[in-house]
């Protein structure tokens, strides 16, 4: 068994790779357990199981596709000049639950494509960038535990 503690912090993203190359094979060839922490949810995304703790408790455990299954539709993401308005506006109007994350308000909806002019049309100026996709394992991390990783309540 090989324990790591966020082993890719500093890292560029070549060595990141390389990192993940080294370990696969650890895994691979010689059967190694490799358990490790990370909060860059990207490093997750390949690891045969994902548990996600809040408060040091595991609130959900999976593959991450699973984990990923578990958030309502797609996931857009909206970058605001007045983030708390334009979150009380998608409240309001959409009756949706945003969650304030690194990169913008999150909010899951069903046929994200439909629903992104409408939004665009609500927020107006007020929007500075609206994408839409399929859910990642940060988005599934904020609808389970309803906060950022860095442990902020969500808006």
């Amino acid at each position: 068994v090989l324990l790591l503690d966020e082993p890719t912090t500093g890292l560029d993203p070549a060595a990141r790779r390389d990192l993940a190359a080294c370990l696969e094979k650890l895994r691979r060839d010689d059967g190694v357990t490799i358990l490790w922490t990370t909060h860059i949810t990207d490093d997750a995304e390949n690891c045969q199981r994902v548990a996600i703790m809040d408060a040091g408790k595991v609130v959900a455990d999976g593959t991450a596709a699973e984990l990923k299954s578990r958030v309502g539709g797609d996931v857009i993401r909206i970058v605001a000049r007045d983030p708390a308005r334009a979150a009380s506006r998608l409240r309001e109007r959409f009756e949706a639950n945003p969650i304030m994350a690194d990169d913008g308000i999150h909010v899951e909806m069903e046929h994200g494509a439909e629903a992104v002019p409408k939004i665009a049309a609500e927020l107006g100026d007020d929007a500075l960038s609206i994408s839409f996709g399929p859910p990642t394992l940060e988005d599934a991390f904020l609808r389970l535990t309803g906060h950022r990783l860095s442990g902020e309540q969500s808006s």
